[in-house]
């Protein structure tokens, strides 16, 4: 069975570093879309007065009596009444789609959240990994503990420059660990007992 990749390794700096990008993006945006939202919202409002006032023009003028109206102005009247509909029904399309737009990049915010998270969180993995893995071998070097061999980065790690002269360091530490281990056992295995010098005869 495959590992299952560990994302989030430092929950503090991570988080921090993931809500802060995410928080000063969400401001701006939400500036601009409340600024696009209280523009189209009253020019909803201004339209639907309008669409209110000219209905009614219109319905008065259409609705009264045009018995002892000729042929012509009957058929202006209801060439006017048909323009006046197709009119509103623009007009109302038009508020619909005002709205509409609203709600989109409202979701279009949300779901760029989401995702602005996740690749967030990928991104600040491949920092805090090369972190963690620095702060192991310096827990064990704390407690006079080597390692032999260090393990390598992952391709898509950063810090490698600065992990890589970290590692230089751990192999310096280590050998004069050893060069000293070394030096202080040659005495203890080195020195042997003196003979006792035999006294002399008389």
């Amino acid at each position: 069975m495959a590992k299952r990749k560990i994302y989030i390794i430092n929950k503090k700096f991570q988080f921090r570093a993931t809500f802060t990008v995410i928080g000063l993006i969400f401001i701006v945006v939400a500036i601009l879309t409340a600024l696009i939202g209280f523009n189209a919202l009253d020019n909803n409002d201004k339209i639907n007065r309008i669409v209110d006032i000219q209905d009614s023009i219109v319905q008065v003028l259409t609705s009264s009596d045009m018995s002892a109206a000729d042929e012509t102005q009957q058929r202006m009247s209801r060439e006017m009444a048909k323009n006046h509909n197709e009119n509103m029904q623009t007009l109302r399309k038009m508020i619909f789609q005002n709205q509409l737009l609203l709600w989109i990049i409202i979701c279009i915010i949300i779901i760029q959240g989401i995702v602005l998270f996740f690749v967030l969180i990928r991104q600040t993995h491949r920092i805090a990994g090369p972190l963690y893995v620095m702060a192991e071998y310096m827990k064990q070097i704390l407690n006079n503990k080597f390692p032999d061999k260090m393990r390598d980065l992952r391709q898509s790690d950063y810090l490698k420059e600065t992990y890589d002269l970290f590692r230089e360091m751990v192999y310096h530490l280590k050998e004069k660990a050893d060069t000293k281990s070394i030096a202080n056992a040659k005495p203890a295995s080195g020195s042997k007992s003196k003979p006792k010098a035999k006294p002399k005869a008389k």
